[in-house]
């Protein structure tokens, strides 16, 4: 998706939450693990509860990939602890 490249980061951010609908869920869930490490905490912020609702929408996930992603990230950038700890959630519910 060309747009994704394209866009401003108010554009990205809008983008980054639709994609949840997408029936190509293992896609979806690639492009949200490039924008999570993303240094606009709006647009890593969308991608993180992206992967949350992904989990919750499909109920499927690469559960390990994912989580170990998410885990890693909260590491390093503490003001998204509660965004990660909701989409944590969401996959340990959901899937």
């Amino acid at each position: 998706m060309d747009r994704l490249h394209s866009a401003n980061s108010e554009e990205l951010t809008l983008l980054l939450l639709g994609l949840t609908e997408l029936d190509d869920w293992p896609w979806v869930q690639d492009v949200y693990l490039k924008f999570i490490n993303d240094k606009n905490i709006w647009i890593a912020s969308a991608a993180i509860s992206g992967l949350g609702d992904l989990a919750r929408i499909h109920r499927q996930i690469g559960k390990e990939h994912v989580v170990k992603a998410l885990t890693d990230l909260a590491s390093s950038r503490k003001e998204l602890i509660g965004k990660i700890g909701d989409a944590l959630d969401d996959i340990a519910i959901f899937t």
